[in-house]
């Protein structure tokens, strides 16, 4: 889509606007009859018309890329007022070239009003298909020298002509979270479990009753299992185990 530089969310001050189609060429002389085969053929080995269609999913070289567009003028409207024998006043619309002779009992009256041209060409291509006054303007109630494009074009969020999406706000967002879920896989790369430090003399004067022996494997098994170690305080001889945690 094509547009003039505006600020207005509702692009009520563009005065031009357009968009790209894409159609076949079948299609093509279905809306304009009066291209000749010679013509068509020309459009269809452009080189222009070549490099739109590279990338384009399905499309081939028999699809060509063709801008509609409309753009807002101004032309005076012109009345001659002829004056009847009963004295009543009859306004007949003229061209712009009216210009009726001073002596006359004729009258010229004119006005500036807008107006809108549409045209269609082939991108990539010297081909104007159209240029012609629009048929059908449509016109708003409260001044009838105005007209409105055919195009309604709404950005609420439209900032000195730029429209950010949603999508291309949400991209630093995204890219932070992306970011920091990396960082966390590094920071828990290089995490160290907690360690148990078991000193063997506490161990060495245990005696479990069951007449296995009581070792630092049996101590850190009890431990993964039940979180508890079984030490002594004294040894065997009464004496402070220095070693008891």
């Amino acid at each position: 889509m094509i547009y003039s530089y505006t600020e207005d969310p509702n692009f009520d001050d563009v005065y031009y606007v357009g968009e790209v189609k894409a159609i076949t060429i079948p299609e093509l002389k279905k809306q304009y009859p009066n291209i000749s085969e010679d013509e068509l053929y020309k459009i269809q080995q452009m080189p222009g018309n070549r490099q739109y269609i590279q990338g384009w999913g399905n499309y081939d070289e028999n699809t060509v890329q063709v801008m509609y567009f409309e753009y807002k003028t101004y032309m005076n409207q012109v009345f001659k007022i002829k004056q009847g024998e009963n004295g009543l006043e009859k306004v007949i619309e003229k061209t712009d070239a009216f210009n009726p002779p001073p002596n006359d009992n004729f009258e010229r009256v004119s006005r500036t009003i807008e107006v809108l041209y549409t045209g269609a060409k082939i991108i990539g291509t010297n081909t104007m298909l159209e240029w012609k006054l629009s048929e059908n303007m449509t016109r708003p109630f409260a001044d009838t020298t105005k007209v409105e494009m055919n195009y309604v074009i709404c950005a609420p969020r439209i900032y000195k002509g730029r429209i950010d999406s949603i999508v291309s706000k949400c991209i630093s967002f995204a890219d932070m979270i992306q970011l920091t879920h990396l960082k966390l896989q590094q920071v828990m790369s290089r995490l160290v479990p907690d360690g148990v430090f078991l000193d063997i003399d506490g161990l060495a004067e245990v005696d479990l009753g069951n007449g296995t022996n009581y070792n630092a494997a049996e101590a850190l098994n009890m431990y993964f299992q039940t979180g508890s170690i079984v030490g002594r305080s004294l040894t065997q001889e009464g004496d402070l185990n220095r070693g008891q945690r």
